[in-house]
């Protein structure tokens, strides 16, 4: 069973700062040392007003993690194969309206960083856009 983060305020803060620098979700995770979905957790909380009591930062708790010390790993294949940017790729174009029709505070920083991954992502593998069949576009 997972364990639950405790959100110290100084956690909090530092949240709502990058946040308001237009961090995406993901680069704020990783600056924190946190899992994705612990921050967009409480990212949706705060937004829903559905912070429970156990989620109220509480002075004389510890940040997690504490003495902890994490190294960073090598890599050693590339970061995404062909097949991979591909895929992602496809499921952005496919998905990328009904996301910005959907979303409530969409930030203009994070639909710049979402449409430059895009191109990146349809030049290294190939894909073109508007091809819907994986034959067609691979032409």
């Amino acid at each position: 069973m997972a364990t639950k983060t405790k959100w110290t305020p100084e956690m909090v803060s530092r949240l709502h700062e990058l946040r308001d620098r237009n961090w995406t979700v993901l680069e704020i995770a990783q600056e924190m040392g946190l899992p994705f979905e612990v921050v967009q957790g409480r990212i949706n909380r705060e937004r829903s007003g559905k912070l429970e009591i156990a989620d109220v930062p509480q002075p004389d708790t510890p940040p997690p993690f504490s003495g902890m010390e994490f190294q960073e790993q090598e890599l050693t294949e590339e970061l995404l194969t062909k097949a991979e940017a591909w895929a992602i790729a496809d499921f952005i174009e496919f998905w990328i309206l009904d996301a910005i029709r959907k979303a409530d505070g969409l930030s203009s920083v994070w639909l710049f960083n979402l449409v430059r991954a895009f191109d990146k992502l349809c030049a290294y593998s190939g894909y073109k856009p508007g091809a819907f069949d994986s034959e067609e576009a691979e032409e």
